[in-house]
């Protein structure tokens, strides 16, 4: 009989409380900045460059033009 490999157990962490407090004390030295970037919500129009704009155009003219040519 094979003897199996033994596999990490990756939600060991979960249950091992002095494990994470332990990572949570090393980590209060980082001193880490947090951010949130939401690039999706408010898309900053006035750097696209003209060319961008009339391709985006043009493809949503096509777009429109396919959808009234099926109807």
């Amino acid at each position: 009989m094979q003897a199996q490999a033994l596999q990490p157990n990756h939600f060991a962490h979960l249950f091992g409380g002095m494990v994470v407090e332990d990572a949570l004390k090393k980590a209060e030295g980082w001193n880490l900045k947090s951010r949130v970037c939401h690039p999706l919500d408010c898309p900053n129009r006035s750097k696209r460059s003209a060319d961008l704009a009339k391709f985006d155009a043009s493809i949503d003219n096509d777009l429109d033009e396919e959808t009234a040519a099926e109807e």
